[in-house]
């Protein structure tokens, strides 16, 4: 596949797919763990939480979508978003199975 585009497109369009996938979940986990571990935690503050850091990975995502393809002309989709899937779902795969 590199063969036909750019080794260097290829790379960094797979190296942007992987921190897209890898930064916004790690926000998630970081505002959870950090809100779970709260003095005096009810049940609805704790989904008010959940909702709080989904709100901000889904807006992280798109501001790195956003600055990737403002950013970086030479942007190969197809191994952008096939790396972005493989590391959303290694998270989800690491986080069921803990």
């Amino acid at each position: 596949y590199s063969l036909i585009f750019g080794i260097k497109d290829v790379v960094f369009s797979v190296i942007l797919g992987g921190i897209l996938g890898v930064i916004p979940s790690t926000m998630f986990i970081i505002r959870v763990r950090f809100k779970k571990f709260g003095l005096g935690l009810s049940a609805r503050s704790f989904v008010s939480s959940l909702v709080y850091a989904e709100v901000i990975k889904i807006t992280l995502t798109f501001t790195i979508i956003f600055l990737v393809v403002r950013l970086y002309p030479g942007l190969n989709w197809l191994c952008f978003l096939g790396m972005y899937l493989i590391a959303f779902n290694s998270m989800l795969n690491a986080l069921a199975r803990r």
